[in-house]
C-alpha cells in the first residue's frame, strides 16, 4: 500500500488463496503504528484494536513490578492488540483501494532468476498454469528457506531455538484489565495478553515440543504456574510452536 501511494506500482504475488483465519501474532507497536498512519489506515486499527498500557511481571505468586508504555514518545503510547487475520484484512483492504488488481493470490513461484537489470520470476497460478513475470526490483517476504535469499546468495545461519511453546485463546476471567502479565515461574514461564472481544491469549514454555497439546493438561499447568482457573474452552485450537 505504501509503494502504491509513492507512485511505485508493485505487485504482491501470495500463495494462500485465502487469508488464514488463525490469529497467531497479536501486538502491534507504537513504530508501527506510526507507519500505518502514513498507509491510511489507522483508524481501522484503533477501531478493531485493543490498546495494551502496560504489562505486570509476577513471581511465585506475588506481584514484581510493572512496566509502562505510557511515557512512551509519540501518538501511540501503548501497544495495539490485534489477531494477525485483522491485521491482514484490514492491510488487504486497503491496497485493493489504491490498486485492486495488485495482490495475486494462489501463485506459487518456482524460480528467481536475477539479471543485471532485471529480475525474473517463475511462477505457476492457480490452475498450475506457468508464470513468467519481470522485475526491477524483488522484495521476497519468504520466510526462512526465501526462494528470494537463496537467489542472492545471501547466506542463512540460523538455528531452532530449543525453547517450546503452546497457546491458547480463552475467554478473559482474569481482572487483569487491559494490561499484559508474565509469570515467571519455577515451572517455566506463562504469557498472558488481552485480545479484543472479552479474549485473552496463554502463552507457555514447555520442555519439549508437543505437536498436539492436551487442553486438560494445558489448563491444569496454567492453574499450577498462576493459580488461575482459564474458562471453558479455547476459541481455537491449542497452537503448538517453537522459535528460529
Amino acid at each position: 500500500s505504501r509503494l502504491h501511494q509513492l507512485g511505485l506500482p508493485c505487485q504482491l504475488l501470495e500463495q494462500r488463496e485465502v487469508p488464514s483465519d488463525h490469529s497467531r501474532a497479536i501486538g502491534v507497536h507504537p513504530p508501527s503504528l506510526e507507519l500505518l498512519e502514513r498507509v491510511g489506515v489507522i483508524e481501522a486499527f484503533l477501531a478493531r484494536g485493543l490498546k495494551v498500557p502496560g504489562g505486570v511481571a509476577m513471581g511465585d505468586r506475588r506481584r514484581l513490578g510493572r512496566l509502562s508504555f505510557e511515557g512512551l514518545p509519540g501518538p501511540y503510547p501503548f501497544a495495539l492488540a490485534l489477531p494477525q487475520q485483522e491485521t491482514e484484512i484490514i492491510l488487504e483492504r486497503r491496497l485493493r483501494q489504491l490498486n485492486p488488481g495488485a495482490l495475486r493470490r494462489g501463485i506459487t513461484v518456482e524460480q528467481i532468476r536475477p539479471g543485471r537489470s532485471a529480475v525474473e520470476v517463475l511462477a505457476r497460478d492457480r490452475a498450475g498454469a506457468p508464470l513468467r513475470l519481470t522485475t526491477s526490483l524483488l522484495v521476497g517476504c519468504d520466510g526462512k528457506d526465501s526462494l528470494v535469499r537463496q537467489a542472492a546468495g545471501i547466506l542463512y545461519d540460523g538455528k531452532p531455538y530449543p525453547d517450546a511453546y503452546v497457546m491458547g485463546d480463552f475467554d478473559d476471567n482474569t481482572d487483569f484489565g487491559a494490561d499484559a502479565r508474565l509469570f515467571l515461574t519455577g515451572r517455566g514461564i506463562v504469557e498472558s495478553f488481552p485480545l479484543p472481544g472479552g479474549i485473552r491469549r496463554w502463552v507457555m514454555r514447555l520442555g519439549a515440543y508437543k505437536k498436539q497439546p492436551e487442553l486438560a493438561s494445558f489448563c491444569r499447568e496454567i492453574r499450577r504456574r498462576t493459580g488461575h482457573e482459564l474458562a471453558g474452552v479455547p476459541n481455537h485450537m491449542l497452537g503448538p510452536f517453537g522459535i528460529q
